[in-house]
């Protein structure tokens, strides 16, 4: 149907939002009843399923034509025909009337583009690294959330839990399952298709029994039998005939929606199976066995998963779905849970989440956890343990004090079938095989993880090991040879690009598995603190993944080893969310750019307007006050589809 401004079933998704647009550049967002341009672009691309950037940028079009105290980022040029069409007829519209047309399609109901958002989701989950994870654990915020959604949304008794999975059993049948979190990953993958789906699945219910008494008249009209009991079947089977009369159901579709792009979109929907929803088995199937049927055939989920609707259904439900996998959600392969390499060593980029990965890399106790960090001056007396004077009654004595490497050792002896993890941070800053020492020898694991060889302590050492394994610290104890046992985990963090740190040599790096973490902001890109435009750059605001994402590709386009880039933690989500992220900026990232990364005069070109800044000072103050500090490439890398300052 060819699109008519005055008749607003005509309106495809995009024509609307261009007319909230409009309205929002002649007359303001409080007069459309919202508090800030922010809201209203969030507001409305839930409505219109349209992106709030796409709401800002059309409406940023509109305001060179109307005396709204804003300039756009357009210069007064003919806009395009279909902006274009929307002002020629709104302009002479009274205000009222202009607010009552957009609160008219506000009111409407709207669909996404089913097919573009499948299509997404297909590629994704072609990709081989999207391949289903082994074992996957939620916090236990997390569990608690999905505990009681379960119990109050889906009528479901959780029998068990564990970090990895859910034991649940339905009230009515008490039939039990098991819900494992490593599908969660997937989920949040696929969410744009689910979240469309999900919303035609709420409509064609809406839109049953219009469409049964429809198929109903068309079977009169051609002289067939009528069947008096409406039925499901009867729906499903006509729908994928051949003899579908698609004009009388899109007629039906229309009455009911009274919007003829959603009744189209609604159609296409039901009869090509292509896209997921088979023929309009939607129109009866419950919501639950439809969501298994498109995770079994999109996700390439096991056909006999007894049922993932109910984390589909968490996740749709959950505010921030995005938080389950940026924060909440821990990747483990099941051979590092249950055994896997026993010295770890985690390198990459500033911010790439070492440290927490460190944490989360073996499955054990947080009692079972500790840690130390290495620094130029940290001895071996510092990481085993050394004799410190203690002043008693009977004056002065000396008494051994274990450092981190012997607490942990005691621990793994103390508790052999706990993992117990030794963290390193910074292992490198240090000298670390003078730090290791003899122990160094121990790092040589045999088939069951524990020390191939095994060495002589210090008598100090030796008798404090003894002592606090429950055996005599007697000169046996002193002549044992000791070794790590296979419980025993060292994990180490490293990032080869820090200054002033020291080189591992080729006989302690073979003693150790490396683990590479690449930069990955794919996975925060939704999260509020990643995606919120708060960092101003002078021309507009961006969010904290857009621009570390164009500082990356710049610098990779200059040849910039990657160890240098950063990483999606370079700033905390406590740091991106804080009031005084700019001054962050300034103090924090803005000299690790300028001072480690660009350390030469003529490399600073490459991301800043050395023209205008010769010295940081005079960069970092100019960013204080909201100038632009950087050069065009990297202004042109960000692209201009952003915040104004002004908002």
């Amino acid at each position: 149907m060819n699109f008519s401004p005055r008749d607003l079933t005509t309106y495809t998704n995009k024509q609307a939002s261009d007319f909230l647009s409009n309205a929002l550049s002649r007359l303001g967002c409080q007069a459309l009843g919202f508090e800030s341009n922010s809201e209203a672009f969030s507001k409305l691309g839930k409505i219109f399923w349209v992106k709030p950037n796409t709401i800002k940028n059309d409406r940023d079009s509109f305001d060179p034509y109307y005396p709204n105290q804003r300039v756009g980022w357009h210069q007064p040029e003919e806009l395009k025909p279909g902006l274009k069409k929307i002002k020629d007829y709104a302009d002479p519209l009274t205000d009222q009337e202009l607010i009552d047309t957009c609160n008219s399609l506000r009111q409407m109901e709207w669909l996404p583009d089913l097919k573009k958002a499948f299509d997404a989701s297909k590629t994704y989950t072609s990709q081989s690294e999207r391949q289903l994870a082994s074992y996957f654990e939620l916090t236990d915020e997390a569990i608690a959330e999905l505990k009681g959604f379960l119990e109050s949304e889906e009528s479901l008794d959780v029998v068990s839990i564990c970090p990895s999975a859910l034991t649940v059993k339905t009230r009515q049948q008490a039939q039990t399952s098991i819900l494992n979190f490593a599908y969660i990953p997937r989920l949040l993958g696929a969410l744009d298709y689910l979240e469309a789906a999900d919303a035609y699945i709420q409509k064609f219910a809406k839109a049953r029994e219009v469409l049964l008494e429809t198929v109903s008249v068309i079977d009169s009209s051609v002289g067939t039998q009528v069947t008096k009991q409406k039925t499901d079947q009867k729906l499903f089977e006509y729908l994928k005939s051949a003899d579908q009369d698609d004009a009388t159901i899109l007629k039906a579709l229309v009455s009911e929606f009274n919007n003829h792009d959603m009744a189209t979109k609604m159609l296409s929907a039901a009869t090509d199976k292509s896209w997921g929803l088979n023929h309009g088995k939607c129109f009866f199937r419950s919501r639950s066995d439809i969501m298994n049927s498109l995770c079994c055939s999109l996700l390439n989920f096991e056909n006999n998963v007894v049922n993932i609707a109910p984390l589909t259904n968490f996740i749709l439900w959950h505010p921030e779905p995005s938080r389950l996998m940026a924060l909440d959600v821990t990747e483990k392969s099941l051979e590092e849970k249950t055994g896997g390499p026993r010295n770890m060593l985690l390198f990459g980029a500033p911010g790439t989440g070492k440290s927490f990965s460190a944490e989360t890399l073996v499955d054990c106790n947080k009692g079972h956890l500790h840690k130390t960090v290495f620094f130029s001056e940290y001895q071996n007396t510092d990481f085993v343990g050394s004799l410190r004077p203690s002043i008693s009654e009977d004056g002065v004595t000396y008494r051994f004090v274990p450092g981190p490497l012997t607490n942990a050792w005691v621990d793994a002896l103390q508790h052999p079938d706990q993992p117990v993890v030794l963290i390193v941070d910074e292992l490198n800053r240090g000298n670390a095989p003078s730090i290791f020492g003899e122990a160094f020898q121990l790092l040589d694991r045999d088939e069951s993880g524990a020390s191939q060889y095994q060495i002589n302590l210090p008598e100090e050492v030796a008798k404090h090991i003894a002592e606090q394994t429950g055996q005599s610290a007697s000169d046996d104890a002193v002549t044992k040879r000791y070794g790590f046992p296979s419980n025993f985990y060292i994990v180490g963090t490293m990032n080869s690009a820090d200054q002033g740190v020291f080189s591992l040599d080729t006989a302690f790096k073979r003693r150790w598995n490396f683990q590479y973490l690449p930069i990955d902001f794919s996975r925060y890109v939704a999260q509020p603190g990643f995606s919120n435009p708060s960092i101003n750059i002078g021309k507009f605001l961006v969010n904290w993944v857009d621009f570390a994402t164009a500082i990356n590709a710049l610098l990779e386009k200059e040849g910039i080893a990657e160890d240098r880039f950063l990483g999606p933690f370079f700033l905390s989500p406590t740091e991106l969310k804080s009031d005084s992220l700019t001054e962050v900026m300034a103090q924090k990232v803005l000299p690790y750019l300028w001072e480690d990364v660009l350390k030469l005069g003529d490399e600073r070109g490459i991301l800043f307007d050395t023209d205008a800044f010769t010295s940081f000072t005079a960069l970092q103050s100019a960013f204080l006050r909201g100038e632009s500090v950087f050069n065009a490439d990297m202004i042109d890398e960000i692209g201009d589809e952003h915040s104004s300052v002004d908002e």
